[in-house]
């Protein structure tokens, strides 16, 4: 089974903060109708709240990862990293590698809620002809893990990118004699 990381804290008030100044500064002062927005209370909801106020949205994962190009520089890391390991790198020997990192990255983009649509071969099918194990798919994800934090992903929005992939584990497990029969 995956190994996700599973022990979380909660930002503290400053880092929350922080990360209001910065997503401020990156999206600038946002309005709508003339009127700012702050998102307050559970409901999701925007409130007007005066001028000078900025937008207080939630963003999506793909936005918090940098949109298409963010996903894209995190899956040539991951793939960099798979070529050059012991154990996996073999598996990418004779790979259109060009083509492993666009379709990873349209289905990263999709899966993390951007406007790219995943469109190659199902997942099943494209994996019956690897011989994976379950050692084997931890060990990506490992490297992934990896490739995620050298970009200084935090850790929830790291697990979603696992958990995007750990929905298909039994498709990338499993083999042409599990179609027989």
């Amino acid at each position: 089974m995956w190994n996700v990381r599973t022990a979380r804290t909660r930002p503290t008030e400053s880092e929350h903060e922080t990360a209001t100044v910065c997503s401020t500064v990156a999206f600038g002062d946002d309005r709508v109708g003339g009127e700012s927005y702050k998102r307050v209370g559970t409901s999701g909801r925007p409130k007007p709240v005066g001028h000078g106020h900025t937008l207080m949205t939630e963003t999506t994962l793909y936005d918090r990862l940098g949109g298409r190009e963010g996903i894209e520089a995190v899956v040539d890391e991951f793939y960099d990293r798979l070529v050059a390991d012991d154990e996996l790198g073999p598996f990418f020997e004779d790979s259109d590698l060009e083509m492993l990192r666009r379709t990873q990255t349209d289905f990263l983009c999709e899966a993390a809620g951007g406007p790219e649509s995943y469109d190659a071969a199902p997942v099943r099918e494209a994996h019956l002809h690897v011989p994976f194990t379950a050692t084997h798919v931890q060990r990506a994800i490992d490297i992934l893990e990896e490739a995620l934090a050298a970009f200084d992903v935090p850790d929830d929005d790291a697990d979603e990118v696992v958990q995007a992939i750990a929905a298909y584990e039994a498709d990338l497990l499993a083999t042409p004699s599990d179609d027989d029969g």
